[in-house]
């Protein structure tokens, strides 16, 4: 039961809550932490006062928002989200004593279901479930007063899959690249558990050239930055990193290819100039949308809201209309709120070094890859809260690394009762 638990949360952070479906994740993590109360970990000095704080900047923030006069508390509940998500999480590695195999294994799953979305309806349109289509539409609509149209366009060559839009697609997609590339690289854990990776790794190509997604392109290529750095400093066999890297991707890319000549993908070539921005951005110049994004850098000239922020998503009335992370957490929480999240990250960052210092397992180096590639996308998007599921799924990989020692080998803090 624990374990199925377990395996029902990664479900609800990987799928359940792009669909605005909050109250099954939201309400599964209540029932958790009430079911487990005695034995929820408060083991990080810092992480608390983080958390403190957190809960703080939603009050003040959800005031703002009735200030504004704005109904929907988009602010205050998504940070709200990030210390419940985590404790649950943390309470559940706890409980159902999964080790990391079991982690990779329950992961890998669950992404090679949620990402097969993306060539399903790129490819296979007429089988592409029409309850998808319209929960796409009405998340649009609801986001940001967006007509159908918009989508119709994008899909006509773009692929969002069982997600709601390209972005986050594009960020599951980047998570699925780092946990199938650990799993091809270490491997211990059978010849099934390697054909499963190779699918998820697969699947997680497909995604970014189906999806267009820039962002997720520059994703993989800080990962695999991240990941051949610290393969110097951890891991032990660099040529078969190499090899294994370069294996997966040209096997990933030529079957995407062949597929979309087979299938005759007439919008193939639109994506690949999509995604042509993310190499010139890789060399130094900056593609249309990322010029945009620095036009969006607009600061406050409201004193509350520069010190509390206005609570108000972005891109609505009263809303900040920019895409820069940084900015819509300015104009969100305000200066201390920003400062709340730089710590937040910073504590993230610098906890995983000291956990991969001291297992030195390269299992820890996927967190740390998702971290950098958050810190870094802020300067196009917000994957710091739960707009796109970002701040449920970081929740997660820092419950992890909070929780190594359960996770490694085994040390709990104190024996689970029945």
């Amino acid at each position: 039961m624990k374990s199925f638990e377990l395996f029902f949360f990664i479900i609800c952070i990987f799928v359940f809550p792009k669909y605005s479906f909050y109250f099954v994740p939201d309400f599964f993590c209540i029932y958790i932490l009430l079911k487990y109360s005695k034995q929820v970990v408060f083991h990080n000095d810092l992480l608390k006062y983080i958390f403190a704080a957190i809960f703080l900047l939603a009050t003040i923030t959800f005031l703002g928002q009735i200030y504004y006069g704005v109904g929907k508390s988009f602010w205050a509940y998504h940070l709200l989200r990030i210390p419940i998500y985590y404790f649950a999480a943390i309470t559940l590695l706890r409980v159902s004593q999964a080790n990391k195999e079991t982690l990779l294994k329950y992961m890998l799953v669950v992404l090679l279901v949620s990402l097969s979305g993306s060539w399903i309806e790129l490819y296979f349109p007429e089988y592409f479930p029409k309850f998808f289509y319209d929960l796409k539409v009405e998340s649009f609509l609801d986001a940001g007063g967006l007509k159908q149209v918009a989508y119709d366009f994008d899909s006509s060559y773009r692929s969002s899959g069982f997600y709601t839009n390209f972005q986050e697609v594009g960020f599951v997609s980047v998570i699925g690249f780092l946990i199938s590339l650990y799993c091809l690289v270490d491997r211990k854990n059978g010849n099934l558990m390697f054909l499963l990776s190779l699918l998820v790794f697969m699947e997680s190509i497909f995604g970014i050239i189906a999806s267009g997604t820039r962002s997720a392109f520059i994703g993989v290529v800080i990962s695999m930055i991240v990941f051949y750095v610290m393969s110097f400093l951890v891991f032990k066999n660099k040529k078969k990193f190499v090899y294994m890297t370069v294996f997966a991707l040209l096997m990933s890319i030529i079957l995407f290819f062949i597929i979309s000549v087979l299938l005759e993908d007439e919008g193939l070539k639109s994506r690949l100039i999509l995604l042509s921005g993310a190499l010139l951005l890789l060399q130094g110049e900056a593609p249309s949308s990322l010029a945009k994004s620095f036009d969006q850098i607009i600061f406050p000239n409201d004193v509350w809201v520069m010190l509390f922020g206005n609570g108000i998503q972005p891109w609505t009335t009263f809303g900040v209309p920019s895409d820069v992370g940084y900015i819509q957490l300015l104009w969100g929480m305000g200066i201390p709120g920003l400062i709340v999240f730089l710590l937040f990250y910073y504590l993230c960052i610098t906890k995983n070094l000291v956990v991969l210092k001291r297992t030195q397992d390269f299992f820890y180096v996927i967190p740390f890859a998702l971290f950098i590639y958050v810190v870094i996308y802020g300067i196009k998007g917000n994957y710091f809260i739960g707009i796109h599921g970002g701040g449920d799924i970081v929740a997660f990989f820092i419950a992890i690394v909070m929780g190594y020692k359960m996770i490694s080998r085994q040390q709990f803090f104190r024996k689970p009762t029945k």
